[in-house]
């Protein structure tokens, strides 16, 4: 799912509709392979490739009125942020009416854990059918709901079997490197970031650097300050996105925000959290440039956060990004608040 490799797939499904035009799966993929890259483009290419995604969907849908890849491409054009009521409910009323591939059920589940709501996620997470389907960003996404909401044993045993069956999948390495340094296992994490000849290739160099000394810290090798000082440097020097699972990206500063409110420093966590949804601060400037359709709120709810959920901070910023009021519409409490 990164770009190389949607114009890589974008190159063979078109040669896949040119050969087969009556073949809709093709056209599915391809409308698919077009929703997930217009979040990956600049703001000016956007509308073509969203023109070409409903375009290849068309097609598909007039050849299998129920061909699931173009159902969900078209629902992946929708941004979630601040809509997350409507997405939710266009979401499930795929369930049911197109074939069970993994998406149908996470359209659903992960905007479930964009609100926070992830021990609820994982009710439509058990409905793949992982015999049939196993795919890596679909277990990536599955593992983190699972320690999101403390089942911290079968994330772990997931996780495991996950790295065996793709050591280098970049989106399983980084959960990896994560998980390892924030449950109480950072000498594993340093010794997994030091070892090249399972990091994923071109990982960048500035990031390798943050998440090895974050898990030193996390060790008591360093000061969580110095912790701290090099992730906003390389935040600063323009760190490019982290991930991106699906059409969401996890951001650097994000990742920076959670892993400085582990480190204890909540003052650098709130300041880069409201500079990346609100375009306030010191940290104004890592607000997405394109505002609200680049924004997400998963990164929130990840454990690593944990330290700043009691803070009265918190609640103004759940507040202001207007979460509150989709947890009142929807009279669900997300998972740190039901724990009392």
């Amino acid at each position: 799912n990164r770009p190389a490799e949607q114009n890589q797939a974008i190159i063979y499904l078109k040669e896949a509709t040119r050969i087969a035009p009556d073949f809709a799966a093709a056209w599915g993929g391809l409308a698919l392979t077009y929703a997930l890259r217009k979040f990956q483009v600049p703001l000016a290419a956007r509308a073509g490739e969203e023109a070409r995604c409903r375009s290849a969907a068309q097609a598909a849908l007039k050849l299998d009125p129920k061909d699931p890849f173009s159902h969900c491409a078209l629902l992946l054009l929708m941004p979630t942020y601040r809509r997350w009521g409507d997405v939710e409910r266009a979401a499930k009323d795929l369930i049911g009416r197109i074939a069970p591939i993994p998406l149908a059920f996470h359209n659903v589940g992960d905007l479930l854990v964009d609100v926070g709501r992830s021990s609820d996620s994982l009710e439509l997470y058990r409905q793949i059918d992982r015999k049939r389907f196993l795919i890596p960003l679909s277990e990536r996404m599955i593992i983190q709901a699972l320690w999101n909401a403390g089942e911290l044993q079968l994330a772990e045993e997931r996780l495991d079997e996950a790295v065996e069956r793709w050591p280098q999948h970049y989106a399983i390495w980084n959960l990896r490197a994560a998980f390892l340094t924030h449950t109480g296992r950072a000498d594993e994490a340093i010794r997994m970031l030091d070892d090249i000849t399972i990091r994923p290739v071109g990982f960048p160099e500035d990031q390798m650097n943050a998440a090895r000394i974050t898990a030193r810290a996390m060790a008591g090798m360093v000061s969580p300050a110095e912790a701290v000082r090099v992730n906003l440097e390389a935040l600063g020097a323009g760190s490019p996105d982290v991930l991106t699972y699906l059409n969401r990206k996890l951001t650097f500063a994000q990742q920076a925000a959670q892993r400085c409110a582990a480190l204890g420093d909540t003052d650098s966590a709130f300041a880069l959290l409201e500079g990346y949804y609100f375009g306030e601060g010191r940290w104004a400037k890592v607000a997405p440039p394109v505002g609200d359709m680049d924004r997400s709120t998963f990164a929130l709810f990840e454990q690593p956060m944990r330290g700043l959920w009691r803070n009265p901070r918190f609640a103004v910023l759940t507040r202001r990004i207007g979460l509150d009021r989709h947890w009142q519409a929807t009279g669900k409490e997300p998972d740190f608040r039901r724990e009392g």
